[in-house]
């Protein structure tokens, strides 16, 4: 009986196999040239997505579009948000690519007194502080300097799969008690795609515009996996063919939170492997019990901070670890590199933008660091939807990840950082 349930299984994914054959051919029959992947990283939250989103929404951009851009923003996400058309700021905008206050993307208007703030997130982690998480330090800068109504600021965290930003990014000082329970996640999926969609519908007798803002709601097709109509109708048709597709589509379903387990469990060990293969002892790994609660606990339960530990012969002892629903990171603990000299290493890190802007540090924490790796190796394993993550269920694929990752965080800490030459002088 089982034998029979694997043959009808394999059955199954062959016929798969060959719809997906077909959607390939047919995507390699569309024009695949994208002004926007020509010129950078397609996961680029700053130069490419924030920039490209600010500069159709600044009415003095030369897109020739106004405030509708802004307007149907505001409608898309049901906004309280008013301004006056003389006083309005977008930031960063066509005249200027800075960024005001390290927010990806603001819309404030000092004379009506209202702000939205958009936190812009790809791949990178929140960048909190010790004392105060990312999303509250934006907050409280617009509220306390801009001297904006507390009532009129709007915060949205902008992701591809609509998670949740850190609960220290939002309640690490919990000064503003409020701020987790008025912030909105949304999506380019949804959100910005259907604004996109709206302002390509206004430019329709502006064919460079038109055409640009069709070329971007391209490359986030292409970044959320998007497929056409057409293709899940066969999908759906191939599964409910007859009673045998239905139960090997049904056996696949019931095995997913196991197979998600087991690549989880499997992704530990092998790092663990690959860790001491190059030198390094294991100090502490991630219980099962954790995996178990990641994988089939409810809300509470699944809001896990799986760590391990592990050091060298040089004295350095690194842990990497994820967030609940992030990316993973690695980092030195303060109790444990008491070698290190972390005011001088704190100071080295605000000289530089790129650090300051990325590294946690804390009192818990010298500093700690999302791996800097593309997207397409990117692992969050709370969300097996995204690609990265569903990759390392091959085993190769795993192994190639997990040394891309160790590769990244020893040429941080040894070569871009030269961790030793914080040590502490006797």
């Amino acid at each position: 009986m089982e034998e029979d349930k694997i043959r009808n299984l394999q059955v199954l994914l062959q016929r798969l196999d060959i719809v997906r054959d077909k959607i390939t051919a047919r995507n390699e029959g569309k024009e695949k040239f994208n002004i926007f992947t020509c010129l950078m990283d397609s996961s680029d939250e700053v130069n490419l997505h924030s920039r490209f989103i600010s500069s159709l929404l600044d009415p003095q951009g030369n897109h020739g579009l106004g405030f509708a851009p802004i307007d149907i923003l505001l409608k898309t996400l049901n906004s309280s948000f008013q301004y006056d058309q003389e006083t309005i700021e977008v930031i960063p905008s066509f005249s200027n690519w800075s960024e005001y206050k390290e927010i990806d993307i603001l819309l404030i208007d000092r004379r009506t007194k209202y702000a939205i703030i958009i936190e812009n997130k790809i791949n990178a982690c929140d960048s909190n502080h010790g004392d105060e998480g990312q999303l509250e330090r934006y907050y409280r800068r617009i509220i306390e300097e801009d001297k904006i109504p507390q009532e009129n600021v709007e915060v949205y965290y902008l992701t591809i799969d609509g998670h949740e930003p850190s609960e220290e990014s939002v309640s690490t000082s919990s000064r503003y008690k409020d701020l987790p329970d008025i912030l909105r996640c949304i999506t380019y999926g949804n959100e910005i795609m259907r604004w996109l969609q709206q302002c390509m519908q206004i430019a329709c007798n502006k064919p460079f515009i038109r055409e640009t803002i069709a070329q971007y709601i391209n490359l986030i097709k292409e970044m959320i996996n998007d497929t056409e109509i057409e293709d899940r109708l066969e999908i759906l048709k191939i599964i409910s063919k007859n009673d045998d597709t239905l139960a090997s589509a049904k056996l696949l379903f019931d095995n997913y939170k196991h197979i998600q387990w087991q690549t989880i469990f499997d992704l530990f060990q092998e790092f663990y492997s690959e860790l001491e293969k190059r030198g390094y002892k294991c100090l502490s790994k991630v219980e099962n019990a954790t995996i178990d609660n990641i994988v089939h606990g409810g809300p509470k339960l699944r809001k896990q901070n799986p760590q391990f530990s592990f050091k060298k012969s040089d004295g350095l002892q690194i842990t990497i670890g994820c967030d609940y629903d992030d990316w993973f990171y690695f980092g030195l603990k303060s109790k444990e590199n008491k070698l290190l000299d972390k005011k001088k290493i704190n100071e080295f890190i605000k000289t530089n933008q790129d650090y300051e802007q990325y590294c946690y540090v804390d009192k818990e924490w010298i500093f700690n660091i999302c791996f800097d790796v593309p997207d397409e190796i990117s692992i969050n394993i709370w969300n097996f939807e995204h690609n990265g993550t569903f990759r390392i269920i091959k085993p190769d694929t795993r192994k190639e990840t997990i040394n891309r990752y160790l590769d990244d965080m020893e040429d941080f800490l040894y070569n871009k950082m030269n961790i030793f030459q914080f040590a502490k002088t006797k």
